[in-house]
């Protein structure tokens, strides 16, 4: 089995120590097999897991911790098993560097997160794909260069910036750019496609020339890092209801239907006031779907000029 597919297993495995049922082990390696080739070099990310619970946290993956965990005297498939007192939020879903420069995985249960089994198992790879893009080589100078913290040292200016969603204007330009992208959605495979692509660039650039330069590098920020993860957790439910039977997620398909009828809704009908950066999470999904349909070799772009999603369309 291939490590990151492993510590997967284990990620989930170690619920028998803390109450996850064995099926839920023997469906997260089938899922992780099967999408393996979305994006080549992926399953080469770390993948170490902190399974947060009611009073404890487990540390699953690394065969060392920090002081504040104690190891537990059973292993599972070779792997140990680290615990402390709970110290994140129970129903936390996010990754970063939490204990050194590896970023890792800090998510609730299931039930914390009010996510059935097989959407908590998309939003783990959701969360693993952030490890990818995280520990690439050069992530954090690249994102440190774009000159958004304004002096705060924590990272939490890629949650808190102050973008100007509340702004008229901005607010107008986007909902003309976001319905473009829906129909540029719904059009894929017809002939209204080319026109609805050129109205996507044609208000992409009305919106970007209504923000100030680093309002326009943040969104490109958010719709490269957030919208792409989006998308890949929605490539992995649609690759696992087209490909081979998974017995564990036969309800795989209806969870892809929902994360694409969840998109088109922020496209079409949400607001950006009311949404505020998560809407940028479906703008950015869209992009990468569009550039599917136009640009298939994308992905080779996507970490060699990071942030920077309206350069990866072809000529």
């Amino acid at each position: 089995m291939h490590r990151a597919a492993l510590l997967l297993v284990i990620a989930m495995a170690a619920r028998p120590l803390l109450a996850l049922d064995t099926a839920a082990v023997r469906c997260a390696h089938d899922v992780f097999g099967s999408i393996s080739g979305i994006w080549p070099g992926w399953t080469d990310a770390p993948f170490s897991v902190v399974i947060v619970e009611e009073d404890a946290e487990y540390l699953l993956g690394p065969s060392s911790a920090p002081s504040t965990f104690e190891r537990l005297p059973a292993t599972v498939d070779g792997f140990v098993v680290h615990r402390r007192k709970r110290t994140f939020a129970p129903n936390l879903l996010a990754t970063f560097p939490a204990f050194s420069a590896e970023p890792v995985i800090v998510v609730g249960t299931p039930a914390a997160t009010r996510k059935s089994r097989t959407a908590w198992i998309f939003t783990l790879l959701h969360e693993h794909f952030h490890q990818w893009q995280q520990s690439r080589p050069g992530y954090y100078d690249a994102a440190n260069s774009l000159n958004l913290a304004h002096g705060d040292t924590t990272g939490m200016w890629m949650l808190n910036y102050d973008f100007p969603y509340a702004d008229r204007t901005v607010q107008e330009k986007y909902r003309r750019f976001s319905h473009a992208l829906a129909a540029a959605l719904r059009s894929r495979g017809t002939t209204a496609f080319a026109g609805a692509l050129r109205e996507v660039k044609t208000t992409w650039r009305a919106f970007r020339e209504a923000l100030s330069k680093d309002d326009y590098a943040y969104f490109r920020f958010q719709a490269w890092q957030e919208g792409v993860a989006r998308y890949t957790e929605l490539m992995a439910a649609m690759k696992s209801a087209s490909g081979p039977a998974i017995d564990c997620l036969q309800d795989s398909k209806p969870l892809a239907d929902r994360m694409t009828a969840d998109i088109l809704e922020s496209l079409e009908s949400r607001s950006l006031g009311d949404e505020k950066r998560v809407a940028f999470y479906a703008a950015g999904a869209a992009i990468a779907l569009v550039l599917d349909e136009t640009s298939p070799s994308w992905k080779g772009e996507y970490f060699r000029n990071p942030f920077a999603m309206e350069t990866y369309f072809a000529p």
